[in-house]
């Protein structure tokens, strides 16, 4: 790596399919949405927190949402090349993000590319033979790309694959331990405006993560390629804190949860509840849930 070259960059992009611009949910959903509605990158925003908690340089470029081309992103980051560039790939965009990873590398020679994704997770190999990435990340990115920012060898950094003298190394698969303790997303870093989320009754309105995984292993639903049916899940004390800096710095009166089945824990979905009512904010909310962890309470 040179010292010409430093901090990090996550990237969202706008693709490019058969010659019309797209836009995904590049989290473990993968899914392509309208180009009008789209979703802000929760995870990226969480990883730019946890880097700048680190007192690692980064920079979160929504080039989806602002219009920007692959070309324009590489010229723009040619004046001062990041050490790592993290772009998170999904089901639909998986050529595309080729595309994108051969520029960057034609302009960049010198970052370390890397790539996450539900499509990439489940594959590895054939995204480190078939493109310009250095690195994936198998499921969430926030704690490997802080590992590699920081210097540490990549044998030692878990949930990564990568190709040595052409061999493929993949190390240990885990859940990152530490997300329930996450700092707050970086929602600084985005222009909320923005993002609209697709049947938002209400202006402005964005999304919310408080656990990942989930128990049910529904067949249409990727999830589990990440979280092997399990679910970590945030305190309610600091879901309550995002919630009140939602509303109080963003002025946010609608939320989506975007928990794979936020009703999964009765009890918890109660004392956020609670803490709303007592809050008594001019907010509504919806959320994702299945049929067996709802009653009429």
């Amino acid at each position: 790596m040179s010292s010409s070259t430093h901090g990090v960059v996550l990237l969202d992009p706008l693709a490019e399919i058969n010659g019309r611009k797209a836009i995904f949910l590049r989290d473990n959903f993968g899914g392509e949405v309208p180009l009008s509605c789209p979703y802000p990158p929760l995870e990226l925003a969480f990883s730019a927190a946890v880097l700048r908690e680190a007192d690692i340089p980064v920079q979160l470029i929504p080039a989806n949402v602002e219009g920007w081309s692959h070309a324009e992103v590489a010229e723009r980051l040619l004046p001062n090349p990041p050490a790592y560039l993290l772009v998170p790939s999904a089901w639909g965009s998986l050529l595309d993000d080729y595309r994108l990873m051969e520029i960057l590398r034609s302009a960049l020679p010198e970052t370390v590319l890397v790539i996450s994704g539900p499509n990439v997770t489940a594959e590895p190999e054939r995204t480190l033979r078939n493109s310009a990435v250095d690195i994936v990340i198998m499921g969430e990115p926030e704690e490997a790309i802080l590992r590699l920012s920081q210097g540490v060898a990549w044998h030692d950094v878990p949930n990564i694959a990568f190709l040595e003298d052409e061999q493929l190394q993949t190390t240990e698969r885990r859940p990152p331990p530490e997300w329930e303790q996450y700092p707050l997303p970086a929602r600084d870093l985005l222009d909320l405006s923005k993002y609209t989320i697709p049947f938002s009754r209400r202006l402005p309105s964005t999304t919310l993560a408080t656990t990942r995984g989930c128990v049910h292993r529904c067949v249409f639903c990727p999830t589990h390629i990440w979280n092997k049916g399990k679910v970590r899940a945030r305190p309610v004390d600091l879901v309550l804190q995002e919630i009140d800096e939602l509303v109080g710095r963003y002025g946010m009166r609608e939320i989506i949860f975007r928990d794979d089945t936020f009703t999964w824990d009765r009890e918890r979905v109660i004392s956020i509840c609670e803490g709303l009512l007592e809050r008594d904010y001019d907010l509504t909310w919806r959320c994702f849930a299945t049929v067996s962890t709802v009653d009429k309470e």
